[in-house]
């Protein structure tokens, strides 16, 4: 419930700025506020942007903007106000992925002919940015890359917060919202490799189908052709060839649609005593409300793409040796069975999910605040329960390729396409759990002070992951019992994650510098995962628990050697790790043998051991131009890890900001910034759908880079 927006006072104020940077963006953001009558204020602001981002997909890959505002009425009796806000949102943005790259992890570089470390795209590209298969058992599907992370939200809201008298006070503050999440990207869901190789991975899932584009001595022979036009782009001949690194990678359609409606509801009791035992004492009481009602939908695809500046989605055809097309009906040419995709749909790894649920949460919590003397002591505590029912749609496996649509029976990409299948299973969950803290603070003196606080809580499970239940077998009785178990939250998918906070500290300031530093504990528990297992030969996924806890410090530095000179220093050392977590298995391609990897001790994926961060900002004063200012940033992000294992380490990097600004008497401002100056290419993470959590072995990889370089000019002005 508590966002945040700008409220007016008696006087009208404003501020409207205009922005533009080196990826082509149009940008605008303002406000205005002030009083329409007496005791009634206003504040109502938006902005608006649309932008190629830092990596230009080549479409447009920002695009939206916000409107909010309130009304806050001051009652006459002067105990309160009522407060009306609202909020309407609608935008779209892309999201940027780990993206092929060769050389190693700690010495990335561009894939010859592929995407830039420094500015090139991932796998999002205006060719290929529409995905369509038309008449499935879940309807027509229409994709398009440049819905992004697609958020269309409204809420209205209101906050009633009145003085009772003889010290209490109560607040009430509800929402409703509408909203409309999607997500649409490319995820490379394997690493980049020869276009033979693949047409050899296409060709032994159906060689009786291709059998007569394979000559004696094992040769195969194919095309590869744009799969939304045709054009031919090369053949057996050429294909490793093709723009310079002969590459092709899985690229794994990732759509997501969320619709739901909530209501929220926070009531608040506020109780202050003046002189107890000397001191001040306060105590909230509060009840919580929520109901939500939602659908979420997945749909998961795999994909051929080139590795190029703007990848395409392509086709692979097998022909005959002399390159005539492969027919089931040689006498009447009718129907082309050389066809190893479709419409750039490869066979690989894909998925359906359909979730109807509705969460009705319970919250009853207390707070006390007690201070005396120079000690500060609070206490708190919630009680949550989380009802979450609903149904999950049954995944059938569907053969496309001969529905009277497609006509291409046999396609080793339409055979087995995962899809809803109409029948639902139902869940019914109920959780209760508990969280609290206690901490301390004393002030030695004025400049002086400690702190301690103690926290145990929890986090209750995703949407996600009720679609496990539409997975288990009903005619074992291995599946029928784990739905039992599901529905008594005795399953690990819907075991809610227990977490421990600790940290102390010491806040220091003088008339030079101020400081803090702080020591903190954190632990998480019973975290689900799959755990590669091997049976039988084969790979499996094993459920799991994952614990992970990281002790740490940091600390924080502000001075100000001059006039107008300020510098901040905050730093983070920790030391993450998994403890009482299962160990997985791989199997080692070179010799067969099953390979165990223990986790525990090891550093949990995208966790650097350090990061630091150095600011620091000069003001002129007044000059005859104005206020002019100057600023800039040091960060830097320690060692990391690619993958749970810890095999694949990605070395530290830093990045530098710079900028400068001009306050203007008259109201008006200009603001230029310079973000990455340096062109960093560090890597932030791995990925770890890459397999390369054991053996990474091959000559490419997928990495998400740091933002590139971007300048950025702000004009504005306020009053």
């Amino acid at each position: 419930l508590n966002f945040l927006s700008r409220e007016g006072g008696d006087a009208l104020e404003a501020d409207i700025s205009f922005e533009t940077n080196s990826n082509s963006r149009f940008g605008f953001e303002g406000w205005v506020s002030g009083s329409i009558a007496d005791n009634t204020t206003f504040a109502v602001g938006a902005w608006y942007r649309a932008d190629d981002s830092g990596r230009d997909p080549g479409f447009t890959a920002n695009r939206g903007g916000e409107i909010n505002g309130n009304v806050r009425h001051e009652l006459k009796s002067g105990k309160g106000y009522i407060k009306l806000e609202f909020n309407y949102q609608d935008d779209e943005s892309i999201f940027f992925l780990p993206q092929p790259l060769t050389g190693t992890t700690t010495n990335p570089q561009t894939i010859p002919g592929g995407m830039s470390i420094k500015d090139g795209t991932t796998g999002n590209s205006a060719r290929a940015r529409f995905f369509s298969l038309d008449d499935t058992p879940n309807g027509d599907l229409d994709f398009d890359l440049q819905d992004g992370q697609a958020a269309n939200v409204a809420y209205v809201g209101t906050k009633i917060d009145y003085e009772l008298g003889a010290g209490w006070r109560i607040v009430n503050q509800n929402r409703y919202t509408d909203l409309k999440t999607g997500f649409d990207a490319i995820i490379n869901v394997g690493n980049a490799r020869p276009l033979s190789i693949i047409a050899g991975e296409i060709f032994n899932r159906a060689p009786s189908r291709f059998a007569a584009a394979q000559d004696a001595m094992g040769n195969l022979f194919f095309q590869v052709r744009n799969s939304g036009d045709g054009t031919l782009l090369a053949t057996q001949d050429n294909a490793d060839m093709l723009n310079i690194n002969g590459f092709g990678i899985d690229g794994g359609w990732f759509h997501r649609t969320l619709d739901a409606e909530n209501f929220q509801n926070d009531l608040q009791l506020q109780r202050t005593f003046e002189n107890v035992a000397g001191g001040f004492l306060g105590i909230t009481l509060g009840g919580f409300f929520s109901d939500i009602d939602g659908q979420l939908i997945d749909h998961r695809f795999d994909t051929l793409q080139t590795i190029e500046r703007l990848p395409q989605r392509v086709d692979i055809i097998f022909t005959q040796p002399d390159g005539a097309s492969i027919t089931d009906d040689p006498a009447t040419q009718v129907v082309e069975s050389g066809t190893g995709t479709f419409q750039g749909l490869l066979a690989g790894p894909s998925g359906f999910g359909n979730i109807i649920y509705s969460e009705r949460t319970l919250a009853a919590y207390g707070d006390v605040e007690y201070e005396i003397s120079d000690f500060d002591f609070n206490l708190g505590v919630r009680w949550e329960q989380l009802r979450a029912r609903g149904g999950v749609e049954n995944q059938g496996n569907f053969d496309l390729s001969n529905d009277g649509v497609r006509n291409d029976p046999g396609n080793p990409a339409l055979v087995n396409l995962p899809f809803g299948d109409g029948t639902f299973r139902d869940f019914d969950l109920k959780y209760n759990k508990v969280a609290w803290t206690a901490a301390v603070n004393y002030r030695f003196n004025d400049d002086l002070s400690a702190f301690a606080r103690y926290a145990e809580g929890f986090r209750m499970p995703d949407i996600d992951k009720y679609q496990a239940i539409a997975t288990f077998d009903t005619t074992t009785p291995e599946g029928v019992q784990a739905i039992i178990d599901f529905n008594n939250e005795q399953r690990r998918e819907t075991k809610p994650t227990d977490t421990i906070m600790i940290e102390a500290g010491v806040k220091f300031r003088s008339t030079y510098f101020s400081a803090a530093a702080n020591f903190f504990y954190a632990e998480a528990k019973n975290l689900f995962f799959n755990v590669p297992t091997v049976e039988n030969g084969q790979i499996v996924q094993r459920q799991a628990f994952r614990n992970s806890r990281t002790p740490g410090i940091e600390a924080e530095l502000t001075t100000s050697p001059l006039e107008g000179w300020d510098i901040i220093f905050s730093g983070t050392f920790q030391k993450s790790e998994f403890f009482n977590t299962p160990a997985q298995q791989a199997i080692d391609p070179a010799t067969g043998d099953i390979v165990t990897v223990e986790l525990n001790g090891q550093t949990p994926v995208r966790t650097p051991d350090a990061f630091f961060q150095l600011r620091s900002s000069y003001s002129f004063g007044d000059t005859p131009i104005g206020i002019p200012t100057i600023f800039g940033s040091w960060s830097f992000s320690g060692r990391r890890f690619a993958d749970d294992a810890n095999t694949a380490k990605l070395s530290s990097f830093s990045l530098v900001n710079v900028g400068a600004s001009l306050d203007v008497a008259n109201g008006f401002y200009i603001r230029a910034d310079l973000r990455n100056a340096f062109k960093s290419t560090g890597l932030t993470e791995g990925d770890p759908r890459a397999g390369e959590t054991i053996f990474g072995g091959t000559s490419t990889f997928n990495a998400r880079v740091v933002v590139p370089q971007m300048w950025t000019l702000t004009v504005g002005y306020r009053f």
